[in-house]
């Protein structure tokens, strides 16, 4: 039996797809009809119950949006009755053109919106106690589900376009659901909807053929998880519209999992009618704006939407965009001080400017309102400009609005804008930005500069380090041999980067840091195949990036090459993930002047990361931060014990004994300093010396003839049987047999195995 435990907050339960062993072996299905002379059950579907609460939507209805949610609620006026329900040709003539033009008003960026398909549920007296009763009409369907899965969309686009591929094939489109009541207003089983941002897609989601007899669909099911946030829609009445989207051509976009419940409130039995519309659209890549001469991105996909003040809706310019400031003000600074107060700080920030206070948006989850004044205009002490002061309050919402820059469109989207930077070092071959499915996408984005493709960076502000995420907000830039979900890895090498599909998923080094907090920017250079590459006549498809010490046009070292000029050249960029088997990340920070690392082999699964040799490759850092260092150390080799002093001994290989050249004086002046920090003194270290006083039995005594090519040929060996073959035979398949071009280096490392030297 179901409880308010709030007002129109509903407990109940929901009977969500167990999380069954059987699902290892086999695909969960259903059936419409049933197997005669078969033992093939109609299902193989498994229950998990589980109580959890429905909140109400109502109080907050117009801050839900297909783009964040899933879905969202629409009130329209339509000429659709008890009387004419059951009229096909008033359906499919006037109640679906009625439908289509409330669609177009709210959703302008679909360029075609037609109805496909309908379906009427009056739930029966039978229904819930005796769910196996044969009734006349569809009942409510209780296991959270979308209709379709981005498969099952393609082969119901065939059903309703047989042999018209054409007309969906290859274009932009969403399979939505406009679900309403005939008579209202209802309480009865009404429809739950499920916030995707509290879905894990790839934890909670299980695709689920159901069978009919004429054909096969595939629709999703919902596994249980604590953190799923369920709203519904109390009283609703027959304008009020439910509109959720299935799923998409891309299958990337929020989808509206849903499913009916008991609320036990007698409204009397609900009927209600659903169609599935096809809503084809031009893609929106975003766009770029320039305020107070800095060039920023705003995604396509808003952070969230708000309701929009008359002076807001008016004051929008470019692109239909208005620069905002969202401000979160407690009860202890809910006043003009803490706001100017506030707004100083904001300085620090490199992506905010004043060109955001154009309006300030107060976000106060508190009862206390903000003493400001509100919804006027009004010039702040040091600023150039007045400002329109609106107050949002957000006591029901799952989320509050971060404090920062954003853009606010007049529907009352808000977005979060990206501040473009020029890689003019070089440093990167794929800028990122990450999208609402925990993907990442290239950036669609540039500025001016030859050669030099631009870098998106959210502001600082959106993020608070916590315990659970010691990153958050750290902008990280990727080496181009890890994968990262959604993008190509190119290993420095054009051929294999047009061969193969995108990763499925972050490696693992990567997803420990994103899970920390870190921010993705872009995927950046390596020398080719992770080989050693001399600039500038090693490298030939991709130039070497850019070295910005001395005049700018030294060797950045390989072959974490782009992480070490970036992070060398860019203020913006906190912290590069390299990858070092013998001196990759020693040698570019060297050279770049930065912090970096080989850590101890093995602290890391490398997976999802190109090897080079797996005896010895690592994954480590480049950053000019050393608390950003330590901390980003700590979340990648989680199992590593951290010590709270500094070592006693201090060795020194090849250092000058004499300040004979100014090189020599300033590398003898550092390890003064650091001796005296260390309250030690250095050893200075022969190594070919040792290697002769320990001298294992039988080996030669020179240290140099004793392992002479033993690293090249134990990187080309590994890396030919690990990568090359796998990659010369694709490669050759759909390129009539032919070998792909391999820079100089990488291309005489193989020599050493194909010689069997």
């Amino acid at each position: 039996m179901a409880t308010s435990i709030a007002p129109k907050d509903v407990h109940t339960t929901l009977p969500y797809l167990a999380r069954d062993a059987i699902y290892q072996k086999e695909k969960p299905y259903a059936t419409d009809f049933i197997l005669e002379d078969s033992d093939v059950a109609l299902t193989n579907h498994v229950f998990d119950f589980m109580n959890l609460v429905v909140r109400d939507a109502q109080p907050q209805r117009d801050s839900f949006s297909l783009q964040k949610n899933g879905f969202c609620f629409l009130k329209a006026m339509t000429s659709l009755s008890n009387e004419n329900v059951g009229d096909e040709h008033f359906l499919e003539k006037t109640y679906f053109d009625e439908i289509e033009v409330v669609l177009h008003d709210k959703f302008p960026e679909y360029t075609r919106i037609e109805c496909l398909d309908y379906q009427v549920r009056k739930r029966s007296s039978l229904f819930p106690a005796r769910p196996g009763a044969v009734v006349k009409t569809a009942q409510p369907a209780v296991l959270p589900h979308i209709d379709f899965s981005k498969q099952g969309g393609f082969l119901g686009m065939k059903l309703f376009f047989p042999g018209q591929e054409q007309h969906y094939f290859n274009r932009d489109f969403d399979l939505l659901n406009v679900w309403r009541v005939i008579k209202g207003p209802n309480n009865d089983w009404p429809l739950a909807l499920c916030d995707y941002q509290s879905i894990d897609f790839g934890a909670d989601v299980l695709p689920n053929d159901v069978l009919h007899k004429d054909h096969v669909g595939e629709n999703e099911i919902l596994h249980k998880a604590s953190g799923h946030a369920w709203f519904y829609l109390s009283d609703q009445t027959v304008d009020d519209l439910i509109v959720f989207r299935n799923t998409d051509s891309k299958g990337v976009r929020p989808r509206g999992f849903h499913a009916a419940f008991d609320t036990n409130m007698d409204t009397g039995p609900r009927e209600s009618i659903e169609h599935l519309t096809w809503a084809v659209s031009l893609e929106s890549t975003g766009q770029t704006l320039i305020l107070n001469d800095i060039p920023y991105y705003v995604p396509a996909a808003p952070f969230t939407t708000i309701p929009i003040l008359k002076p807001l809706r008016s004051a929008a310019s470019a692109g239909g965009l208005v620069p905002v400031t969202v401000l979160e003000l407690s009860a202890s600074n809910a006043n003009l001080s803490g706001l100017e107060q506030a707004i100083d700080g904001f300085s620090e920030d490199d992506v905010w400017n004043e060109g955001f206070l154009e309006a300030i948006l107060i976000s106060s989850a508190t009862e206390a309102k903000p003493i400001v004044p509100q919804n006027g205009s009004f010039t702040l002490p040091r600023a150039n400009q007045s400002s329109i002061i609106s107050v949002l309050q957000l006591e029901n919402t799952s989320a509050s609005i971060v404090s920062g820059p954003y853009f606010l469109s007049t529907s009352g989207s808000l977005y979060q804008p990206l501040r473009l930077y020029s890689d003019f070092a070089g440093a990167f071959t794929q800028p990122l930005f990450s999208l609402p499915n925990s993907t990442y996408a290239a950036l669609p984005a540039n500025i001016a500069g030859i050669q030099s493709p631009a870098v998106g960076v959210p502001s600082r502000l959106y993020y608070t380090k916590t315990v659970q995420q010691p990153l958050a907000g750290v902008r990280l830039g990727v080496k181009d041999i890890y994968d990262v979900a959604g993008v190509k890895t190119s290993a420095g090498n054009r051929a294999l980067y047009g061969l193969f599909p995108p990763a499925n998923a972050n490696a693992v080094p990567v997803q420990r840091l994103v899970d920390a907090g870190a921010v993705i920017v872009g995927k950046m250079k390596t020398s080719q195949f992770a080989n050693g590459e001399m600039a500038t006549a090693d490298w030939v498809d991709y130039h070497s990036p850019f070295n910005p010490r001395g005049d700018g046009y030294q060797d950045p070292s390989s072959s974490s090459s782009g992480p070490g000029a970036g992070e060398g050249s860019y203020p913006w960029l906190d912290l590069g993930l390299g990858s070092d088997t013998g001196g990759s990340i020693r040698g570019p920070s060297q050279m770049q002047g930065l912090y970096g690392n080989r850590p101890s082999h093995g602290l890391v699964e490398l997976i999802g990361v190109m090897p080079l040799a797996p005896q010895l490759d690592t994954a480590g850092f480049l950053t000019r931060d050393p608390a950003i260092w330590v901390a980003a150390a700590k979340v990648l080799y989680a199992d590593l014990p951290f010590y709270n002093r500094y070592p006693k001994k201090l060795y020194t290989v090849d250092f000058p004994t004499s300040a004979d050249t100014d090189a020599d004086a300033v590398l003898l002046a550092f390890l003064a300093k650091l001796e005296g920090f260390l309250s030690t003194s250095a050893t200075a270290l022969n190594l070919s010396a040792l290697w002769t006083s320990t001298l294992p039995a039988g080996a030669d005594p020179s240290l140099d003839e004793s392992f002479n090519i033993t690293y090249p040929i134990l990187i080309s060996k590994e890396q030919t049987m690990l990568v090359r073959d796998a990659f010369y035979a694709a490669y050759a398949a759909v390129h009539d047999g032919r070998r792909p071009f391999v820079d100089p280096v990488p291309l005489v490392e193989s020599l050493y195995n194909y010689f069997g030297l």
